[in-house]
């Protein structure tokens, strides 16, 4: 009997964390300048920044990579950014990171990739330390140079099939939408994940979902979301 997936599959429910980036704003006066940055010194006790945690070059294995579990962060709140330079697709579902070939059969087709990861959690505290640290009015830290700050260019990328340039940034990794092709009579579904070769990320076929004999989803779609590109400045 062939694997097939249903209407009642075709509806996800998963948790997500909202991000808001303070657009840059500067106090007048004598002192240091941060120039064409969020005024940190405005940021209140309630608000907690967000900070990368963890930063490295990663050689995925077949079975994938598992983002790390930090002691003192809450893993459901990271956000998971990298670069390559693979023809490959990397796919990621909150947990694991995995690369998987260029979609032409009718199962998964996981192989190996190297991949830079920056990973970033927010609802963090800063913790004052050597280096840099700005305090508000009330004495809370609100930046410090212990960790490297999320630093936004105002750089986008939109996850779309044709291949858009982002330089030597990175981009949040996860799934982009549902990918729909044909192999041999057979409808295959598979989640889009994305390919970023020689300097440009688009989405590509990813994780094998399932295959009908009908195309009961239709065509392909694609996530229409405008993502942050981050500068290369943690690797």
């Amino acid at each position: 009997m062939l694997p097939s997936i249903s209407e009642r599959e075709s509806t996800y429910t998963f948790p997500g964390s909202l991000w808001q980036i303070f657009p840059p704003g500067q106090r007048k006066g004598e002192g240091l300048l941060i120039d064409d940055s969020t005024d940190f010194l405005a940021i209140t006790n309630a608000t907690q920044s967000g900070q990368c945690i963890w930063k490295g070059t990663v050689n995925v294995p077949t079975g994938g990579w598992a983002v790390p579990t930090i002691a003192g962060y809450d893993k459901s709140k990271y956000i998971v950014f990298g670069r390559c330079n693979s023809g490959n697709t990397v796919d990621f579902d909150g947990n694991t990171v995995r690369f998987f070939s260029p979609p032409s059969t009718n199962d998964d087709a996981p192989t190996t990739g190297t991949i830079d990861i920056v990973i970033f959690a927010s609802g963090v505290t800063p913790q004052p330390g050597t280096g840099l640290n700005i305090f508000n009015a009330a004495g809370a830290c609100t930046f410090s140079t212990t960790k490297r700050p999320f630093v936004y260019l105002n750089q986008l990328w939109t996850p779309s099939k044709n291949a858009v340039s982002i330089g030597s940034g990175y981009v949040p990794l996860g799934r982009f939408g549902l990918m729909a092709h044909e192999v041999n009579g057979m409808y295959v579904y598979r989640m889009f994940g994305i390919k970023i070769q020689n300097g440009s990320a688009s989405v590509q076929g990813g994780k094998y979902l399932g295959r009908e004999r009908y195309a009961i989803f239709g065509n392909d779609t694609v996530t229409p979301l405008n993502l942050p590109v981050l500068p290369d400045m943690y690797v």
